[in-house]
């Protein structure tokens, strides 16, 4: 039976090659370059796609094709056998070089999906870093030029629950003794909240999540079961830990593993901004009061002067005395008339507005710079810081009742459109001050010249 299926194959691939001119007699004798190329091809893609056993019929029934042309002894038919048994060898070499490129190539398979893969993951590495580095730039944007450290706490709470879609943010800062780490800013669905009502004001170093950040300068972010997602990264500035910013979300899809990542990687540019600001507050502030020194005060006040006349608005400017200061130095010591100082300052800077300029102007005299303030607004602060400090009890020993009481006396003016110079300004507040001083201390004045001649006795 095998026998007639290889006489009828052979059968049939000789009338095809008879058919074909390429393998003619007359074209196999050509010897040509060309001629003999196309047969070793043509073996060839058979030896390829079916085998040795069809490219062996194959030349079989080129043979018996000739062989009908032709005697056996005949010279094209020995050229032709001759040219089978020598092509042989070189076709099979080459069908070994081809099946080794083929095996060699599938060998590389898993090494190119491999090397694929590898490349895909060092793409979206990229991408990330690419990201994390725009981040920084948007943070060093918004709060990189802010000096004013207030100004910049909002700044940051903005940022981070606005662009981030963060629920509730705190900034805590190192202290002045480096052990605690004080609340100095916080901001809950889109609300400012004052530092006095955050339960956690102090935390020291190494407590709480807040701590355990700061000592390990590390982020920390943890998911609470049905209470959301918190996290703590210290911001480091100088190879310190000068703040931590502790975040809460109720969603943990909202403040998941790769949010807190890229927050992390801007809370570098946070440390450094606040560093900056921390520089420069000290640069501008006064140790003892928290109150800007006199030279900013001359600097802004000659700002604020001369947009007041460029613009047509109002400024106005609070100077304000602490009644028989040097008795109380003298009848309870230095360090008491300090604390009194301090105690004032405090008061004065909380029932300012955001947008007025506390300042120590030279011993117990301090000024409060009031943007767009007219008479009445600027009367009603000063009336605030006065009755604030009258009712406040100043401890100067270490028993409970202990308290001393102090009061203050407050001159105002307000920019005028003949003014010329800031210095004009402050003439006019301060001798608004010494009238309140003259008629009996404890009083805001508005100046004679601010054509608003009024005395407001406690």
């Amino acid at each position: 039976m095998f026998g007639i299926i290889i006489i009828i194959i052979l059968h049939f691939l000789r009338q095809k090659i008879n058919k074909n001119s390429l393998f003619s007699e007359k074209t196999l004798c050509r010897y040509d370059r060309t001629g003999i190329m196309r047969l070793i091809n043509a073996i060839k893609m058979l030896m390829k796609e079916h085998g040795w056993f069809c490219a062996g019929l194959f030349l079989m029934a080129v043979g018996i094709s000739f062989s009908k042309h032709m005697p056996v002894h005949s010279s094209s038919a020995v050229i032709f056998f001759g040219f089978a048994v020598s092509i042989f060898p070189c076709i099979a070499e080459s069908s070994k070089v081809e099946q080794s490129r083929t095996d060699s190539n599938n060998s590389q398979l898993p090494s190119l999906k491999f090397a694929v893969q590898k490349l895909y993951k060092e793409k979206q590495m990229l991408s990330d870093q690419v990201d994390e580095l725009s981040a920084v730039r948007e943070v060093s944007l918004a709060v990189g030029a802010i000096l004013d450290f207030s100004e910049m706490i909002r700044a940051i709470l903005d940022l981070v629950t606005t662009n981030y879609g963060i629920s509730k943010a705190l900034i805590y800062l190192q202290s002045d003794d480096e052990m605690w780490y004080e609340i100095v800013g916080a901001k809950a669905n889109g609300k400012d909240i004052s530092p006095a009502r955050v339960l956690q004001k102090r935390i020291k170093i190494g407590e709480g999540l807040v701590g355990k950040s700061a000592l390990e300068r590390r982020k920390i972010f943890e998911i609470r079961d049905g209470k959301g997602t918190v996290a703590a990264l210290p911001l480091l500035a100088k190879n310190r830990v000068v703040g931590v910013l502790k975040l809460f979300d109720p969603d943990s899809n909202v403040l998941n593993a790769e949010k807190c990542r890229k927050l992390h990687a801007v809370a570098g540019a946070i440390g450094i901004a606040l560093e900056n600001s921390r520089l420069y507050r000290m640069a501008v502030t006064d140790h003892l009061t928290g109150l800007y020194v006199r030279r900013h005060f001359e600097r802004r006040l000659e700002e604020e002067f001369k947009r007041s006349m460029r613009y047509r608005t109002a400024l106005s400017l609070l100077m304000v005395d602490i009644d028989h200061f040097k008795k109380v130095n003298d009848t309870y010591g230095h360090p008491t008339g300090d604390v009194v100082l301090k105690n004032v300052s405090a008061i004065i800077i909380e029932e300012s507005r955001g947008t007025d300029i506390p300042c120590r102007y030279g011993g117990e005299e301090i000024t409060v710079i009031c943007p767009e303030a007219d008479l009445s607004g600027a009367f009603r602060i000063a009336s605030r810081i006065r009755e604030r400090i009258e009712s406040y009890n100043f401890k100067y020993g270490d028993l409970p009742d202990e308290i001393l009481k102090v009061t203050v006396s407050i001159g105002i003016s307000t920019v005028k459109s003949e003014m010329k110079t800031r210095k004009e300004l402050i003439e006019e507040t301060d001798k608004a001050l010494y009238e309140a001083k003259r008629s009996g201390r404890n009083q805001v004045i508005v100046s004679e010249s601010a054509k608003c001649n009024s005395a407001v006795v406690a």
